[in-house]
């Protein structure tokens, strides 16, 4: 029997392309301004606020893309090398104290 690996869409990985997607948009903006810097001097600053605010959202992004697949990788590899131990259940022991629902606890 062969365990299965999450592979759905993680938080971090939405957070990740959105933040990418951003910052690759406003990166591109604050180059477009600073392209045209040379005929005012607002643009060469829009530029700037831009291409900074755009760079800084893209690295961002980028760093929660790597950790979600190294995350990913690195489960996987502990999924694949892992081993299974098989046992034997002996005894449960039920908890009277603790009760949740009407039911006690084991």
């Amino acid at each position: 029997m062969k365990p299965k690996i999450k592979t759905g869409i993680s938080a971090i990985m939405i957070i990740g392309w959105i933040f990418a997607g951003l910052g690759s948009v406003f990166l591109i903006m604050g180059i477009l301004f600073l392209t045209q810097s040379g005929k005012e001097e607002a643009f060469k600053m829009l530029g700037l606020i831009f291409g900074g605010t755009g760079l800084f959202f893209f690295l961002i992004g980028v760093i929660f893309l790597i950790l979600h697949y190294n995350n990913k990788s690195s489960l996987k590899k502990i999924v694949d090398n892992g081993y299974y131990i098989m046992a034997e259940i002996s005894n449960i022991d039920m908890n009277y104290n603790v009760n949740v629902n009407g039911r006690c606890l084991m």
